[in-house]
């Protein structure tokens, strides 16, 4: 039901913070070998969390996401919601020039991207961009490990605060950021169990 939290607390937090509590051990989510359960998935996001701020990240930065359907980008857009910092998920069919330009219209300041499309880097002009770290995700990827990591506190965001920014197609002209709130995304905790 869409009326599990009362309205100012439908954020990302308030819904991991509320899966953690009411459903505990039940599994949450399988990628792959990756299983975790609904207390795991709110500790691992807070690590992730952390780990972001090592790299510099603060509230209201953006992070870019170009994976496909792995845990590492799951876990990266979750944590910018816990933290107070904007996911900014780009297409996998993306190309350099496209590349470039999300990075430098969104303003990211890291980008986690898939070691499968990592050789797209090489016709974007990166020096047009806000792009202050890369973590390459993969097995020679440097996307880091945070098994270790102390969990971020989680940022006080409220329902209206950014949580997103999503590329429209650009069918008519150049893509579009439309920005999200945390609210937009409530569906996700309201009605997982």
């Amino acid at each position: 039901a869409y009326d599990v939290l009362p309205a100012a607390e439908r954020t990302l937090v308030h819904m991991l913070r509320r899966q953690a509590a009411v459903f505990g051990e039940r599994a949450a989510l399988t990628i792959g070998d990756v299983r975790w359960t609904h207390a795991q998935a709110q500790a691992n996001v807070a690590r992730r969390a952390a780990m972001l701020q090592r790299a510099g990240v603060r509230r209201g930065d953006r992070v870019a996401l170009m994976c496909g359907n792995r845990i590492e980008c799951l876990e990266t857009f979750l944590a910018c919601g816990w933290m107070g910092a904007v996911a900014v998920p780009i297409n996998t069919a993306a190309m350099g020039p496209q590349i470039q330009y999300f990075l430098a219209n969104s303003g990211a300041k890291l980008l986690v991207i898939e070691d499968a499309f990592a050789d797209r880097l090489k016709t974007a002009d990166l020096s047009q961009c806000a792009l202050e770290t890369t973590w390459v995700v993969g097995e020679q990827g440097s996307y880091p490990d945070a098994a270790d990591a102390a969990p971020a506190p989680a940022a006080d965001v409220g329902p209206g605060d950014l949580l997103a920014i999503l590329y429209t197609s650009g069918t008519t002209g150049p893509s579009k950021g439309v920005t999200c709130p945390h609210a937009q995304f409530y569906w996700w905790g309201a009605n997982t169990a």
